[in-house]
């Protein structure tokens, strides 16, 4: 999760974390007019609803932002893991010693 702006500091930190990726999974990046002004829960009953169809999806999440005033910009992405298979690739190397 991001949850720091770029552009609010001269220097900005990325946190990176791994997570488990797993086919079906849905990921959301959005700005905090999304989140300020609709809470997890109806953004979770949304994509519960229609998590099929992702646009639908964001468009109902932007409408309850606004609908809750709109206080700020209102940005939302959703994204769903399709593959079939995921694998991590490792990397190799190789040495030769004297």
């Amino acid at each position: 999760m991001i949850t720091r702006a770029i552009g609010s500091s001269e220097v900005t930190e990325p946190e990176i974390a791994r997570v488990d990726l797993s086919r079906g999974d849905i990921y959301m990046l959005c700005s905090d007019g999304l989140t300020r002004d609709v809470t997890d829960d109806t953004l979770r009953e949304i994509l519960e609803e229609d998590g099929k169809n992702l646009s639908t999806a964001c468009t109902e999440m932007v409408q309850e932002a606004l609908a809750a005033g709109g206080h700020d910009n209102i940005t939302c992405m959703l994204v769903r893991l399709l593959l079939r298979e995921l694998r991590a690739e490792r990397a190799s190397s190789s040495s030769v010693g004297d």
